[in-house]
């Protein structure tokens, strides 16, 4: 799995995102986004802001339930650089 949006999507969503080649294509037909219908863009744009929010819910709640199983203590992460009087 890679660690772009799509990829973690379809890893952590199952879900499959419109892709940038959908809509701008590919080699030498390859076109640029303000060519790109403005509905088509506000779409592919609107996925990937819901996209990300949903995949920072799931990311922070596998992280907590890591962090709960796991045996630490402030002390053991935080090293002062510089000591106090």
């Amino acid at each position: 799995m890679g660690h772009n949006l799509d990829d973690m999507a379809e890893h952590y969503l199952r879900y499959r995102t419109i892709k940038i080649e959908e809509l701008i294509g590919t080699g030498k037909k390859q076109k640029t986004m303000d060519t790109v219908l403005t509905e088509t863009v506000a779409e592919y744009a609107g996925e990937d802001a819901l996209i990300a929010w949903h995949l920072y819910h799931v990311l922070k709640e596998q992280h907590f339930s890591d962090l709960v199983h796991q045996s630490w203590s402030f002390s053991s992460i935080f090293t002062p650089t510089r000591k106090t009087a």
